[in-house]
């Protein structure tokens, strides 16, 4: 495979392909464009033959410089658990130019090691022209059903919508709880599956699902109710959305809703 082959030109952010591993690292458009210091996550893509393996890496961005931004990598993805692979303790270091984009970026290893690496060879940035202001991950590999990170993990780890409880994975979407566009992470912690059908109402502010002393109440506009009731027909989907109680119940209360909404059932 030829190396440029190895990139997304149609993956948002900075990708970095790690020759001695043959990985390739796609850190989002928005860590580059906010450049808020503090935890951000990176996306790791392995290809072995037929087989690609997807992971996060939990890492913190710092400052160094107006124009430079750095990204410490400390520990390695909970994914890794149970394999032989280590990580390689460092730094990435980003040069952005005026336009706040990287001009040029280092790998800088805990060992006082230092390599710049070459663009277009060993990395490329790619951002969305679109006239209306980017498309942020929309349009990345986190979205696309034959290449979803998030979608991948997720239905490695749970398998089935959350609602439905349908799990024929062709039709299910990788949904961020909080909007990416308002400050959500493109993270499992801010994802839930969901079919393709629930998802588009979820989006539209016509199903939503929040969490109180009583359990888990899914609530859904009087138009699309009775379709919401007949799809989750027998399935209890309260121990897998417990775990994203937090982010449900923030969407709940900060974003707007297409319509009223009814309550439709209560999970203990």
């Amino acid at each position: 495979m030829k190396t440029k082959d190895r990139f997304d030109v149609l993956t948002e952010g900075l990708q970095i392909l790690w020759y001695e591993s043959m990985e390739l690292e796609i850190i989002p458009l928005h860590v580059i464009e906010s450049g808020s210091p503090g935890p951000v996550e990176t996306i790791g893509k392995y290809t072995s033959g037929t087989d690609i393996h997807y992971y996060f890496y939990e890492a913190i961005l710092e400052h160094t410089e107006d124009s430079v931004i750095r990204i410490d990598y400390n520990e390695p993805p909970k994914e890794w658990e149970g394999t032989e692979w280590q990580i390689e303790f460092g730094s990435t270091e980003i040069h952005l130019d005026k336009n706040g984009e990287p001009s040029s970026v280092f790998w800088k290893g805990n060992d006082s090691s230092t390599v710049k690496l070459e663009k277009n060879k060993d990395w490329i940035y790619v951002r969305s022209q679109e006239p209306f202001g980017r498309v942020k991950i929309s349009r990345s590999v986190l979205n696309r059903p034959d290449q979803s990170a998030l979608r991948k993990i997720l239905i490695s780890e749970v398998g089935q919508c959350l609602l439905t409880g349908c799990d024929l994975h062709a039709c299910l979407d990788a949904a961020h709880i909080v909007p990416v566009k308002s400050g959500g992470r493109d993270s499992t912690s801010n994802t839930i599956l969901l079919r393709s059908d629930m998802h588009r109402l979820f989006d539209a502010g016509l199903l939503c699902l929040k969490f109180s002393h009583e359990g888990l109440e899914i609530m859904a506009a009087e138009c699309v109710r009775h379709y919401v009731l007949e799809q989750m027909k027998n399935y209890n989907p309260c121990s897998y959305a417990a775990r994203h109680a937090e982010a449900l119940n923030e969407r709940y209360e900060k974003y707007p809703r297409a319509a009223e909404l009814h309550r439709l059932v209560l999970n203990q």
